[in-house]
């Protein structure tokens, strides 16, 4: 059972206590005053980076240890980009599934997402332009 979401500590260590009696006290303060302050939004989860890399070999990947997610727009199959955007956002919301149920999924969803909804799906994986850093030189005379 999930710990719940909430800023009232006293009620999520009440939870612990019949969740996980063997839990130390310390222990059960600490997850309890993280709890608190995620639920207040002081303390955020981190979120996976999306990047566009030309270099890697397969079409799409995703690291869980890091949290990135990586596209190649160079090696796509045959649904586009789209399809391996989609593909890599289920791994992404179902670590747990296997492969072939992606596949599957990744095709369902296609079927019933708007283009609307495709373009804001992309919009996450925006390349970003690399800049040149320019040394400013000041003459003084």
């Amino acid at each position: 059972m999930p710990i719940p979401e909430t800023t009232d500590i006293s009620k999520i260590i009440k939870f612990l206590k019949k969740d996980k009696p063997k839990m130390k006290k310390k222990q059960r303060l600490a997850i309890a005053l993280e709890t608190a302050r995620r639920a207040r939004g002081k303390v955020k989860k981190k979120a996976f980076t999306r990047t566009v890399d030309r270099r890697m070999k397969d079409a799409g990947e995703i690291d869980y240890a890091k949290k990135k997610i990586r596209v190649n727009p160079r090696k796509l199959n045959q649904g586009g980009i789209t399809d391996t955007v989609v593909h890599e956002e289920l791994h992404r919301q179902y670590p747990d599934k296997t492969e072939k149920d992606i596949r599957k999924m990744t095709k369902r969803k296609l079927k019933k997402m708007s283009l609307n909804d495709m373009g804001n799906m992309l919009k996450k994986f925006r390349e970003k332009k690399k800049t040149k850093k320019r040394n400013i030189h000041y003459r003084t005379d």
